[in-house]
């Protein structure tokens, strides 16, 4: 084995953990995050609950004020 071997063989074998730790934790990250799906869906009910709430006559004996 060169010298050269000698000398970047530990280095590399620093690394290469590192860059797994990185990895595993980026991966987690991804898979945490909420798919297209999932946030369509949030604004979508988002957006029904809005609507409810503007468009829904108030019940009769509701003690809300006029603003």
């Amino acid at each position: 084995m060169s010298m050269k071997m000698k000398e970047v063989l530990p280095q590399v074998e620093e690394i290469v953990p590192k860059v797994k730790t990185f990895l595993d934790n980026t991966n987690g990250i991804i898979e945490a995050l909420p798919t297209k799906r999932q946030l369509g869906l949030g604004v979508l009910g988002i957006g029904l609950i809005h609507f409810y709430i503007l468009f829904t006559p108030p019940r009769a004996g509701s003690h809300q004020h006029e603003m």
